[in-house]
């Protein structure tokens, strides 16, 4: 039962983990969307 327990809490550990890495990613993707149309208007 431990052992189950302790997987259960490695895999919950590690959604976590891909969660945050791909809200990062969209939020550096919005960035970029917001930015590159700013800079392209400036030049």
């Amino acid at each position: 039962n431990f052992n189950v327990f302790d997987h259960m809490r490695e895999d919950e550990s590690k959604g976590t983990r891909s969660m945050q890495q791909r809200g990062s990613l969209l939020l550096t993707l919005l960035g970029l969307s917001l930015t590159v149309p700013l800079l392209l208007s400036c030049g």
